[in-house]
């Protein structure tokens, strides 16, 4: 906000955003781009100038919902889709030459919302188990640097959304979402 009003600095995201360590770039995911059928993951600075696409993937469908840069800045974390028949997964992207490597592939599980631990040993992620009920109930668990094992930090009936990690990684904030159904019977008359 510049004097008060608000000011559009980039256009397009696909996913959340993400700051570079330093606090001076924002990277983000971007469907369609740099055509049709293609995604991009795209680095800006923070007035919206100098952008350059990161990494081309295909198909647009797969566009990341999820990004997070790395603790040392080498690194941007991303949500694959469907790697390699697995249910789901995170790629990292090295942000210096572009190339990019699995960091965890998941069978019965599908990642969510993720954020770097301070120490860059592992992620804390949403994820959602596979199961009857897996899109409408996602927990929260860590997930160790070059692991395909989740460690569970909720294991309630609840469902969370969105992650925030404190800068020394002591304090998580999430939103718990639950769900109540209601079954009601009217009877329609006497015959």
């Amino acid at each position: 906000v510049l004097g008060g009003v608000p000011q559009t600095v980039v256009r397009g995201i696909d996913s959340d955003t993400t700051f570079s360590p330093d606090g001076q770039r924002i990277a983000f995911a971007r469907a369609n781009a740099p055509e049709a059928g293609k995604f991009a993951l795209i680095a800006v600075n923070l007035d919206g100038t100098d952008e350059h696409a990161l990494h081309v993937g295909a198909p647009a469908s797969d566009v990341p919902s999820s990004v997070a840069w790395s603790p040392n800045g080498k690194e941007i974390g991303f949500k694959l889709s469907r790697p390699d028949g697995a249910l789901g997964g995170i790629a990292l992207l090295s942000v210096g030459s572009g190339k990019v490597h699995e960091f965890s592939t998941f069978n019965d599980l599908l990642p969510g919302d993720f954020k770097w631990m301070p120490d860059g040993n592992g992620l804390l992620a949403l994820y959602s188990q596979k199961g009857p009920d897996y899109f409408q109930r996602a927990q929260i668990g860590f997930v160790p640097s070059a692991s395909s094992h989740v460690t569970p930090i909720t294991r309630d009936t609840s469902s969370y959304i969105t992650l925030t990690l404190s800068s020394d990684g002591k304090t998580l904030a999430t939103v718990q979402t639950k769900t109540s159904q209601n079954l009601y019977v009217q009877r329609t008359g006497e015959n």
